[in-house]
């Protein structure tokens, strides 16, 4: 496969709720992150498939396919992206996201990914 390298600091965020998908996309672009927006999964297949990506970001569940699915490829295609599961639903075992983030948690969602992504990228 010959993905293009990019930026480090470059996200892929697949969710296919509109508003939700658009206040993450706003919180991680006001802290200096490229991000780049799919509602999904095949679009976010594609996305994987063409770019290189510091971390990639989706949804359990999306109209046409499910993020678990869409991380396990990820694993495969960028081994070395941060993978990050969110959800309304319990956490599915054995997942192969790095982190799991609840929507019902009532701490702000664009907060604690923030805080998620800026743990591991100084781990990195």
């Amino acid at each position: 496969m010959n993905i293009k390298p990019t930026r480090t600091r470059t996200l892929l965020l697949v969710e296919d709720t509109d508003i939700l998908r658009d206040l993450l996309e706003f919180a991680l672009e006001s802290h200096h992150f490229v991000v780049v927006a799919k509602s999904s999964f095949a679009a976010g297949l594609r996305a994987i498939q063409k770019q290189e990506y510091f971390a990639i970001i989706t949804d359990q569940f999306l109209g046409d396919g499910h993020g678990t699915d869409l991380l396990e490829e990820a694993k495969v295609e960028q081994p070395n992206a941060l993978r990050y599961l969110m959800s309304s639903a319990p956490e599915p075992k054995g997942h192969c996201a790095h982190t799991f983030l609840s929507k019902l948690d009532p701490a702000p969602l664009q907060q604690r990914l923030l805080i998620a992504i800026e743990k591991a990228g100084s781990r990195k």
